[in-house]
């Protein structure tokens, strides 16, 4: 189950403002409030305000290993980032294990949303223990759905991502434009297809058209780039539609997209849409 939890990420970067991304900056430079594991000793000076305790933390791993691994790079570059899974979902089979591996120092793994009844728990320690470059831990992600995750000490600055976990039998990869249109109560139940099994992806200019296959739905945005202007189904977010109805939208700005049915959101009802320059 996918709660409605916070405010799309662009209404919390224009609320932050500078003070916010100069906070953030500042806590990969040390003076980040918690602790700071994975590293044998702190080389560098904390900020004279920092409560910073230096823990050592060897790479863990949260379940069994399966054959398949992915590794996803934490702040790789020095950038605020995860890669892949940040610019883009990342898109597993179930059973798959994911190893994060930090590149650069001051992160943390902390888990927004999952489907039900998976029990991923992220970096140990929580939101207040950050890590250093050269620690790992690992988790094999076993009940497909949505996972979304960020950095905390640098979500607002872009320190986020998302793993798409597809079932048996569903390939582990985007649909394209060639599995549209995009069915909205498709067989009947509570998913938009492709985007909330699988994440879409199509080039710049595509036109996206959406078919309603039950009733009861709407489509509304809850993130995208910071010039793209969708806005979803016609009317407010309490005008839903029937099986039959069919509404479209040309994709202009690339970047990521993620969408919902308000009335069913809370049941999982949640997809995303990667934009791509040709």
């Amino acid at each position: 189950m996918l709660p409605d939890r916070r405010p799309d990420r662009r209404t919390v970067l224009k609320a932050s403002g500078v003070a916010l991304a100069t906070g953030a900056l500042s806590g990969c430079l040390g003076g980040v409030r918690g602790s700071l594991a994975g590293s044998e000793t702190d080389d560098r000076d904390p900020s004279p305000d920092s409560t910073t305790d230096v823990e050592v933390a060897d790479s863990e791993t949260t379940t069994a290993a399966s054959d398949a691994t992915v590794t996803v790079a934490v702040g790789p570059g020095g950038r605020l980032a995860f890669d892949p899974s940040g610019d883009e979902p990342l898109v597993v089979a179930a059973g798959t294990t994911v190893e994060f591996v930090w590149e650069s120092d001051t992160h943390n793994v902390v888990v927004d949303d999952q489907p039900d009844p998976a029990d991923w728990a992220g970096s140990p320690g929580g939101t207040g223990t950050v890590y250093r470059e050269g620690y790992s831990f690992s988790h094999t992600f076993e009940v497909p759905g949505i996972y979304e995750f960020h950095c905390a000490p640098h979500e607002t600055v872009g320190g986020s991502g998302a793993i798409f976990v597809t079932p048996e039998g569903v390939a582990a990869e985007y649909a394209t434009a060639d599995d549209l249109p995009v069915t909205v109560g498709a067989d009947h139940d509570q998913q938009f297809a492709p985007g909330t099994v699988r994440p879409l992806k199509v080039p710049v200019g595509t036109e996206v058209e959406f078919v309603w296959e039950s009733d009861d739905h709407n489509v509304r945005v809850r993130d995208q780039p910071d010039t793209a202007d969708w806005q979803g189904t016609p009317g407010d977010d309490s005008k839903l539609y029937n099986e039959g109805y069919e509404y479209s939208n040309t994709f202009e700005v690339p970047g990521v997209y993620w969408f919902y049915c308000l009335a069913h959101r809370s049941a999982g009802m949640v997809g995303a849409i990667v934009v791509e320059e040709q």
